[in-house]
């Protein structure tokens, strides 16, 4: 199997032009919350879907080859059906997460990866970057 890490995306940055839009604010401590605008959102996400969009959270840094992920994801499936899983999963996530100027998923034929550049804050990542400045937390 291929590394699982291919090349950072380059996101599109924002142009001036562009409204700024609300970041998108997630939890995955406890059930996965979304917020916008300090309304939650309903996602209505079978719960691969949430795996997915969990696990692209948790690995944001980078892209990820698809294989890998759908092989991580669907382990006990055929390889066909693995990858079916993934661009269904997919395709139900980038529907169900709110309009916004950049793309929260980025996709390409062989990999797929949280777009960093776009508005977003992250439980997780707040909790990391606390810990990470008081050693105590950890």
């Amino acid at each position: 199997m291929r590394s699982s890490v291919v090349a950072p995306f380059s996101a599109r940055r924002p142009t001036l032009e562009r409204a700024v839009d609300e970041p998108l604010e997630l939890s995955l401590f406890g059930t996965l919350v979304a917020r916008r605008s300090g309304r939650v959102l309903s996602l209505r996400l079978p719960q691969h879907a949430v795996r997915l969009l969990a696990y692209l959270l948790l690995y944001r840094d980078s892209g990820h080859a698809r294989e890998h992920v759908a092989f991580t994801l669907w382990p006990d499936d055929a390889e066909a059906d693995a990858r079916a899983n993934l661009r269904r999963k997919l395709h139900l996530l980038q529907r169900a997460l709110p309009e916004a100027s950049e793309p929260w998923i980025l996709t390409t034929p062989t990999s797929v990866g949280w777009n960093s550049a776009a508005p977003y804050r992250l439980d997780v990542a707040e909790f990391e970057a606390l810990s990470a400045a008081d050693a105590s937390l950890a």
